[in-house]
């Protein structure tokens, strides 16, 4: 999944405000200080992941705002626009298809393989301070999706994995099995060595 343009109606200090043609792979916003890039950042969190439910002046400042829309790129469903009015109900998302027709908010959690708002901050969408705070690096999910990222499973945890290992080793091969792929194996050579 990528992010083609986005649009703001107002969020922060940025109003009517529009990014297209952002490139697939890693975007960087370059600007001045108060330009606009922390709240174009916490935009695009909004409205991926919605907005958290712990109160406090950030929150309060996000649904205080218009939101926005943004088009996104799926290898399986193609391009998703939705939009979000954070100031009318900020959990509420409105999807649709590359045609026009209203798709369910699912597709946006499948989209974003239903990672946790904590794991797309601190993996997929930071700031600098946050990348310089390695203490917000402590929560096991986070650790595990970082783990699980480094030995190519994706965003499956280690613990995951070992238990998916174990799953296909016992298929396989399990001691005293009767059903397992070896046993079967072992039983029909036995039944042709006759």
């Amino acid at each position: 999944m990528y992010i083609k343009n986005f649009h703001i109606e107002g969020f922060g200090p940025l109003k009517d405000f529009s990014v297209d043609d952002i490139p697939c792979g890693m975007a960087v916003f370059l600007g001045n200080n108060e330009a606009g890039k922390s709240s174009a950042m916490e935009f695009v969190r909004a409205m991926l992941m919605g907005i958290p439910t712990k109160r406090n002046s950030l929150t309060q400042n996000i649904r205080s705002s218009k939101g926005g829309s943004m088009k996104i790129h799926d290898a399986i469903h193609g391009d998703i626009d939705f939009v979000r009015n954070f100031s009318t109900n900020a959990s509420l998302v409105q999807l649709y298809d590359a045609h026009g027709n209203a798709c369910h908010e699912s597709i946006l959690t499948e989209i974003m393989g239903g990672i946790s708002r904590d794991v797309y901050r601190m993996i997929y969408g930071f700031n600098l301070l946050e990348l310089q705070n390695i203490s917000n690096f402590h929560g096991s999910e986070i650790f595990n999706t970082i783990l699980g990222a480094s030995f190519g499973l994706g965003l499956r945890g280690p613990v995951a994995a070992l238990e998916n290992i174990q799953e296909r080793m016992d298929a396989i091969y399990k001691t005293r099995g009767k059903n397992t792929i070896l046993q079967k194996l072992f039983d029909a050579w036995n039944s042709n060595k006759d």
